[in-house]
């Protein structure tokens, strides 16, 4: 099983960023990571102006 985490990010000056803390725990040794950004942009009166995605990021916990 593949549990998803969905957050919500607030932009800040038009700029939102992301951290993940990876706990030191063994059991976590060569687990995956994934990583995607979806951006929604609201214009006028909070109208949907355009929506754009980032490439996902995949990471295995203790590699390189």
């Amino acid at each position: 099983m593949n549990p998803d985490v969905t957050n919500l990010l607030l932009s800040v000056a038009g700029t939102a960023s992301t951290h993940v803390t990876i706990p030191n725990a063994p059991f976590l040794l060569g687990a995956t990571l994934r990583n995607q950004v979806v951006q929604f942009e609201l214009g006028p009166q909070l109208a949907l102006s355009g929506i754009n995605s980032t490439n996902a990021i995949a990471l295995t916990i203790g590699q390189f």
